[in-house]
């Protein structure tokens, strides 16, 4: 004799006196009026018990034929429980802005770090030799600062700074 079917969600059981199956009654409650839940609680009774009529015929069915297995068809496709769903899809959200990464520098030829930034409406120049403060500034949402670009410098001989390689540019990143 095969097992009886499991059910998936129990949140209110009635004992079925006929089967001995529990009937499965979904309860929705604070989404809809209260004589609209008792009238769906009441269909959803009425569906298992059709369910168990069914089990209970196919079962019939497969003691007559000593145990062997009918090829019973599948439910229809058209029942709303076998169609399947597609999730609503959500509105398109910002994403958030990817982290800059800032790399090491190269020992040989780069030395520092520029920073370029708005600072209440100043633009402000820094030199930096830490890659972590320089991340943690460019990727700290602050309302009176705005990166504008970060660069490695190399140190020249009459001591000023030049320009090596461009990191972030806040006019490329808004492209």
């Amino acid at each position: 004799m095969p097992p009886r079917p499991k059910r998936l969600r129990q949140t209110a059981k009635t004992q079925s006196k006929s089967w001995g199956l529990q009937k499965t009654v979904l309860c929705i409650t604070g989404r809809m009026s209260m004589p609209n839940e008792i009238q769906i609680n009441e269909m959803l009774m009425e569906r298992e018990d059709r369910f168990v009529e069914i089990y209970d015929i196919e079962r019939q069915i497969n003691i007559i034929l000593g145990g062997e297995a009918y090829p019973f068809p599948a439910p229809p496709d058209e029942l709303p429980s076998r169609q399947k769903r597609t999730k609503a899809r959500k509105e398109a959200t910002q994403r958030a802005p990817q982290p800059i990464r800032i790399r090491k520098l190269d020992p040989e030829t780069e030395k520092a770090y520029r920073v370029v930034y708005i600072d209440h409406e100043t633009e402000r120049q820094e030199i930096h030799f830490n890659p972590k403060s320089i991340a943690l500034l460019a990727n700290t949402s602050l309302p009176h600062i705005q990166v504008l670009s970060i660069e490695t410098l190399r140190l020249n001989s009459d001591n000023s700074w030049d320009s090596v390689e461009r990191l972030f540019d806040a006019e490329a990143e808004a492209r």
